[in-house]
């Protein structure tokens, strides 16, 4: 320990001893571990004990209660107090009560890596088994630096008071990230921070094509996209997102029968589509922690502003659990987690049980939500797509696909009417009424 980091410590242990109002500070922002000393962690304890149990904490009364407790010695008795307290009283104490927070986390970090490098030397575990290992404690680390607590609700009003002025400014009522389609956006607001969007529906109703149609228009807004696919690789993407853009059919993208007009307008799409910020993901095995490591490094090194997921039920969470469902509820609360942790949109994909392929009226409902409960618990918006043409394709309307809004947190629930064009997998507007196209 240097000389600046123990002095450090008897600041923010011996200040309040001689002022009073950096109490609360101490209480609420300090830790035993972040001392490292163990003389220093038995008058912090002792210290606390004062505090818990209404006492006055000055010099004296804490080496009565060391005294009392048989462990003033071990501290270094009286004089070691006494000469701590021999600092300016000016000092300025909050900032040196992060300084200390950031030694801990600098000799946590060091302890960490040294821990893992010894695994890896040794052999102890496998490396993709350490380097969870570390993800995860390194997350755990960094949450709980994070200032948490109880705040004055004057304080709150402020910033609620930004907010407001800021939201009141746009138009159509719409607070948070656009979905690029009007109706939908009058429904929902857009997709709000902090939200877990759940998009279900059965195999080939369309998910992950209303999942790309959705990244794209936010791509197209200006905002940051990260897309998370478990199920498609990144051709295969990248092939129904060109479909959807130039109106070409998938088809004729895959097998590459383009006319020169078709080539005309791809070469013109690329260019445009390699100018927008949207990152993808295809790795094979993606656990939960993957994610939420690889989105809190995308948001600190470019930002990032929604996060798309194919599917949940593909990923893994790296741990053992007795059934699927517990997993897959673990999956959906750390995706929740993540949402309110980045301050973003996230939307998962989700499929649903064969319930719906049993009824006579097939829409999903929030029952149908596979293996798990807690997707619809922790979700602050629950879409179903419905396309009557996969289940009775004799009478449905052709190209119609129903996006069922089955649970809003704040806001209604509605169906909203769409025509899918499955050739080149666009959602597109349709008129209510006459279910006819709305032009672009």
């Amino acid at each position: 320990m240097t000389d600046f980091e123990l002095e450090t410590e008897q600041i923010v242990l011996f200040l309040p001893l001689l002022e009073p109002k950096y109490i609360d500070l101490f209480v609420r922002h300090t830790r035993e571990e972040f001392f490292s000393t163990e003389h220093h962690r038995i008058i912090y304890r002792t210290m606390l004990s004062l505090i818990e149990s209404g006492q006055v904490v000055n010099p004296d009364t804490l080496i009565g209660a060391l005294l009392k407790n048989g462990e003033l010695e071990d501290v270094g008795g009286e004089n070691y107090i006494y000469t701590g307290l021999d600092f300016p009283r000016s000092i300025d104490y909050e900032h040196r009560v992060k300084q200390l927070a950031d030694f801990y986390l600098k000799r946590r970090l060091e302890e960490l890596l040294q821990q893992k490098l010894e695994q890896l030397v040794e052999q102890q575990f496998p490396t993709d088994t350490i380097l969870q290992q570390l993800i995860q404690e390194l997350n755990e680390l960094q949450i709980s630096r994070q200032d948490t607590g109880l705040r004055k609700i004057r304080d709150i009003l402020t910033e609620f008071w930004g907010h407001l002025e800021k939201i009141s400014e746009q138009t159509g009522g719409l607070t948070g990230l656009s979905t690029g389609y009007a109706h939908l956006d009058q429904l929902t607001s857009g997709f709000q921070k902090g939200d877990l969007i759940i998009i279900a529906g059965r195999p080939s109703m369309g998910k992950t094509s209303f999942a790309l149609n959705l990244a794209i228009h936010a791509a197209q807004a200006h905002h940051k996209v990260a897309f998370f696919s478990l199920e498609m690789s990144s051709f295969q993407l990248i092939q129904r997102i060109l479909a959807i853009l130039t109106g070409i059919e998938l088809t004729t993208i895959r097998t590459g029968q383009l006319s020169k007009r078709h080539w005309a307008i791809i070469g013109e799409t690329v260019s445009q589509l390699a100018q927008m910020n949207m990152y993808i993901d295809d790795s094979a095995g993606l656990k939960i922690h993957d994610i939420k490591s690889l989105s809190r490094t995308l948001q600190q090194q470019d930002g990032l502003d929604i996060i798309f997921v194919d599917y949940l039920q593909l990923l893994r969470s790296g741990r053992r659990y007795e059934s699927r469902q517990q997993e897959v509820t673990y999956i959906s609360q750390q995706l929740k987690e993540l949402a309110k942790e980045l301050d973003v949109p996230v939307v998962a994909l989700s499929q649903l049980s064969r319930n719906p392929d049993r009824r006579e009226d097939s829409r999903p409902q929030l029952s149908d939500l596979r293996e798990s409960g807690a997707i619809e618990q922790d979700a602050d918006v629950v879409m179903f797509i419905y396309r009557e043409e996969v289940y009775h394709p004799e009478k449905a309307i052709e190209n119609l696909a129903e996006i069922i809004i089955a649970k809003q947190r704040n806001g209604p629930t509605e169906t909203v009417k769409f025509y899918f064009d499955k050739k080149c997998q666009k959602f597109r507007k349709i008129d209510e009424q006459s279910l006819t196209l709305v032009p672009f």
